[in-house]
């Protein structure tokens, strides 16, 4: 969901632009405009669940890695 509002709102961004220098008016602007909201919108959204669903493969039964910084030695606060 986050993925397509974002990739649809750059889409509105560069369709804008895009069908502006273009010199679109009218219909033409407004379905260049959509079509490049839901293209963008809808790939962004697609790479972004994909690499979600990736990150999100936890298997329970495996211990969780947790590293915790070195400690602070005297010698280190000296310096």
């Amino acid at each position: 969901m986050l993925g397509c509002t974002i990739g649809g709102t750059f889409g509105l961004i560069v369709g804008t632009i895009g069908g502006l220098s273009a010199k679109l008016r009218g219909r033409q602007l407004v379905r260049t405009v959509g079509n490049t909201i839901l293209q963008s919108g809808g790939a962004f959204g697609f790479f972004l669940a994909i690499g979600s669903a990736i990150r999100c493969d936890y298997r329970p039964s495996e211990p969780l890695m947790i590293s915790s910084p070195a400690p602070i030695t005297s010698a280190q606060r000296s310096n």
